[in-house]
């Protein structure tokens, strides 16, 4: 609730440049935005399911094989692969699973000590490590122009999150293909079927659409 301290402590804005104007002038790239649905349900009644909701979305071994079969998919054919969570558990069972598919994957979490952090991202930066699992931690600041894929594995419904997760992937690099972002969709589950609606607002807010 603090957001307009911002504009009494700068002032007003003086300069403002569009998405569409980075992308004409070769300082970002256009992702593609795929969506993939799972097979997730629950049996959801309210704010008081929430807890519930959360921790059987972690545990749901069919969810969970589906987001580190795409990922270990796309880190064999030599992309960069983010994967983005909510939850340091689910972070840290993505990077073993992934693991278990002989793909190497770190995970990356406010509890990781400083310099092995710097560690992790100097090998993903530089191409040997081709996953990282990352919580929240990752949603800004994460400088690593080579990242062609972001899989959201966590049902935000924040767009400007959406936004700073699409972001990861727009910075151009030399031999840097097609950036893809893809979200999975728990679509048989209503409430997390209206975060993705607020996800796709995010979207659409750049003209990204969301392909099946």
């Amino acid at each position: 609730g603090l957001t307009p301290l911002i504009g009494f402590t700068f002032g007003p804005r003086l300069f403002e440049i569009s998405y569409a104007d980075l992308v004409a002038g070769g300082w970002l790239t256009t992702p593609e935005v795929f969506e993939v649905r799972s097979t997730f349900s629950f049996d959801y009644q309210g704010p008081g399911d929430l807890g519930r909701l959360h921790e059987a979305l972690e545990a749901d071994i069919d969810r969970n094989n589906l987001i580190t079969s795409l990922a270990a998919e796309d880190a064999r054919a030599g992309h960069s692969v983010l994967v983005l969570t909510e939850r340091v558990r689910h972070c840290k069972l993505l990077a073993r699973d992934l693991r278990g598919l002989c793909v190497e994957a770190k995970a990356l979490t406010g509890d990781v000590p400083q310099a092995k952090r710097r560690a992790i991202l100097d090998d993903f930066r530089d191409g040997s490590l081709p996953v990282v699992v990352a919580t929240t931690l990752a949603d800004e600041g994460l400088d690593v122009p080579r990242l062609d894929r972001v899989l959201l594995a966590w049902p935000g419904r924040a767009k400007g999150r959406a936004t700073q997760r699409l972001g990861r992937i727009m910075r151009p690099c030399p031999g840097k293909g097609q950036a893809v972002l893809i979200d999975i969709v728990d679509a048989d589950v209503p409430v997390l079927k209206r975060r993705h609606a607020e996800r796709r607002k995010a979207y659409a807010s750049l003209g990204l659409g969301g392909a099946p």
